[in-house]
């Protein structure tokens, strides 16, 4: 299982140039301290550029993670079924009307 807790999530421009909370790793821990964030759309293409390499690499340093507070909540699952299973169990369907 792979998860973050909310205390490990950092509020960034970082990646985007829009304000977001995300999971710092070595890319946005570089561009923070570096103090220069264009605004958006121009930071998100720019780092774009690199995050659809590193995506197809699977070098996460270099990508960009998104996570909201409940970020300890999320689960790994590598079964997209399992997942519409579940979804499907916690909703609450009302009745037909004849």
């Amino acid at each position: 299982m792979v998860s973050t807790p909310a205390d490990g999530t950092v509020l960034t421009r970082a990646m985007s140039g829009r304000l977001g909370r995300g999971v710092p790793n070595r890319v946005l821990r570089q561009i923070e301290a570096s103090g220069v964030v264009a605004p958006f759309p121009v930071q998100n293409w720019l780092t774009g550029r690199f995050r659809t390499v590193a995506s197809e690499r699977g070098v996460a340093d270099l990508q960009g993670f998104w996570a909201g507070q409940a970020s300890l909540l999320t689960r790994d699952r590598a079964d997209a079924a399992a997942v519409f299973v579940e979804l499907a169990a916690g909703l609450s369907v009302p009745p037909r009307a004849p």
